[in-house]
């Protein structure tokens, strides 16, 4: 996941459990890393006893930043 983030310019601002808080420049680079995670996934050997389901959310919109956090 990080390699597929780090090759679009994505900026790692935050986890929490399994969750990771990513910030693009271009909606358009969020998307393209979006979709290489979900088939680098797909191509892992995974247990075919648990399937192993991934969600990823795209927010978009004009950021801001604000003191205390990021």
């Amino acid at each position: 996941m990080r390699a597929a983030i780090a090759a679009y310019d994505g900026s790692e601002r935050h986890t929490e459990g399994d969750a990771f808080f990513i910030v693009f420049r271009r909606a358009r680079d969020a998307l393209l890393a979006a979709a290489d995670i979900q088939r680098g996934l797909a191509e892992q050997p995974w247990s075919d006893a648990a399937p192993v389901r991934v969600r990823i959310g795209i927010h978009t919109g004009e950021p801001r930043a604000f003191e205390g956090g990021d």
